[in-house]
């Protein structure tokens, strides 16, 4: 009967942090494309100030975030994420907004693909 106790606390547990685990994820995801969406946002405007500081001050918190997620996540995903993130301070630098818009969209994907990937579904079980 112990045993039994025992085996179904630590599969609440599990679940249970799982879900919290899928939430944080989620909530950083949204977090970083929303300051994305600002970007874009400025991009389209042609306000390359506010995108310059948009992407410095998103700059910080992706080094934060990264350092978390690459003990939970495969390391494709960190590194694309990374690639493209260069790519677009890069277009802001050189203010070119097609080629600016076009890689915000592919970092946006790349970020909230994470969340999806990590989610607790029997899709991503089998």
């Amino acid at each position: 009967m112990k045993a039994i106790i025992s085996i179904s606390i630590v599969i609440v547990l599990f679940f249970v942090f799982s879900f919290w685990l899928q939430n944080s994820i989620q909530d950083t995801a949204n977090d970083i494309v929303s300051v994305l969406n600002l970007i874009e946002d400025a991009v389209v405007q042609g306000d390359w100030d506010t995108a310059i500081e948009n992407i410095e001050s998103i700059e910080d918190d992706w080094e934060h975030t990264k350092k978390i997620w690459q003990v939970l996540i495969d390391h494709n995903e960190i590194d694309n994420i990374d690639s493209t993130f260069v790519k677009v301070k890069s277009w802001i630098a050189l203010e070119s907004m097609e080629d600016c818009i076009t890689e915000l969209a592919t970092l946006k994907l790349f970020v909230l693909h994470v969340p999806e990937r990590k989610a607790l579904r029997i899709t991503n079980i089998l």
